[in-house]
């Protein structure tokens, strides 16, 4: 199985809209998944006549995002400055790339875990955190992409 990603947006901090399109990497490793999803996750923005910075973005994948050169956690990051927040939940580890977020002293605790970008830069939230305008169990209370 590859990466896969669904997008959501929302506007007031309770209801979630999926996106048009989430995407599967479906074993093609040079595409990330974040990226594509995020392209299409602001084709639907544009479709629904929502201003980017007044949405709330969440990433529901089964895999945490790249630290690579040039990774998505930082892509992310920069993005982040164009959105009201960008949180991204991760249901488990394809690709094995929490073994690098765990090296940076990033990661701790189990799945789900919930990492929150918010002007250019990245955090990791704890289960049951309060957000912006609402709890943890709203973004918890979404459907998974671990068997998709």
């Amino acid at each position: 199985m590859g990466v896969n990603c669904q997008p959501y947006y929302s506007t007031d901090n309770a209801n979630w809209h999926a996106s048009r399109l989430g995407y599967g990497n479906k074993g093609k490793p040079h595409l990330h998944a974040e990226r594509y999803a995020m392209s299409n996750l602001t084709q639907s923005l544009n479709a629904a006549g929502v201003a980017w910075r007044n949405a709330t973005v969440l990433l529901i994948q089964n895999a945490f995002p790249c630290m690579d050169t040039n990774g998505c956690h930082d892509w992310l990051c920069g993005q982040s400055n164009q959105f009201a927040y960008i949180y991204v939940r991760v249901d488990g580890d394809q690709g094995s790339y929490s073994t690098v977020h765990v090296t940076n002293g990033l990661l701790q605790g189990g799945y789900p875990r919930v990492l929150y970008y918010r002007n250019g830069s990245g955090k990791y939230l704890r289960p049951g955190a309060t957000l912006h305008g609402g709890h943890m169990e709203r973004i918890l209370g979404l459907p998974s992409v671990i068997d998709t």
